[in-house]
Order: structure tokens, then C-alpha cells, then sequence
């Protein structure tokens, strides 16, 4: 009997955590950074953020922010100082089956002493 080994080397994890740069201490300027999650076929993607602190603008001197595809209730951009607030993401969104979610954080300039955020992508 011949048996063939299985491998996880090309599955992507069920979960997949991504901070913004230096996090939990402070992040530098000038950052464009992306984290992409394509769900296996037939599931779904759900962002979760587990912490949240960035500038509480997104226009000035130290604006920064993230950006989420496809847009969360008709909103795709999101700065603060905390999950869920008026201006912050969603602590947990599922995304629609087989939709593709992208998560964008902009620093175009200096910053000003926020940690910036962690988050994770799961599939269900």
C-alpha cells in the first residue's frame, strides 16, 4: 500500500493575524500598507479587530486611517482612537460568501504617537 503524505504548505490558515507596522508600540509616517483575504470557495471572511488606536482624524498634519473593501454598511474608511466608536471599524464583520476583503492603512505623513491596531482575518 502506497501512502501519500498529505500537506498544509498551500492552504492558506484558517486565521490570519495582521498588525499595522511596530504595533503595539508607535507606528512610523509614511505607510500604504494592505492585508487581503480571499475566502475557499463557498465561505466567507470575517474582520476582526482586537485593538484600535489611531489618529482621531482623517484630514491634517497626522491624519491617518484604514480603509476596508468592500465597505461596511456604505462606509470603507475609518480613523480613531477605538473599536466600534463613532469613527473606528466594526470590532467583528462577515463579509458575503466568496468575497474578496482587503484592509488598507494609510499614514501619509508623520504621526503622533498612536500603537495603530491589530486585526485578523477568519474564514467560516
Amino acid at each position: 500500500t502506497t501512502t501519500t503524505p498529505t500537506t498544509t504548505a498551500n492552504k492558506t490558515p484558517k486565521t490570519n493575524t495582521f498588525t499595522s507596522p511596530n504595533y503595539p508600540n508607535k507606528f512610523p509616517g509614511n505607510v500604504n500598507e494592505c492585508w487581503s483575504r480571499t475566502p475557499t470557495s463557498g465561505h466567507a471572511v470575517t474582520l476582526t479587530f482586537t485593538a484600535f488606536d489611531i489618529h482621531d482624524s482623517d484630514t491634517g498634519t497626522h491624519a491617518n486611517w484604514i480603509m476596508i473593501y468592500p465597505s461596511i454598511n456604505g462606509k470603507s474608511k475609518f480613523w480613531g482612537n477605538n473599536i466600534a466608536g463613532s469613527l473606528g471599524p466594526p470590532r467583528t464583520t462577515t463579509f458575503g460568501t466568496n468575497q474578496f476583503v482587503r484592509v488598507c492603512f494609510e499614514v501619509p505623513g508623520a504621526t503622533d504617537g498612536h500603537k495603530g491596531f491589530s486585526a485578523s482575518f477568519s474564514e467560516n
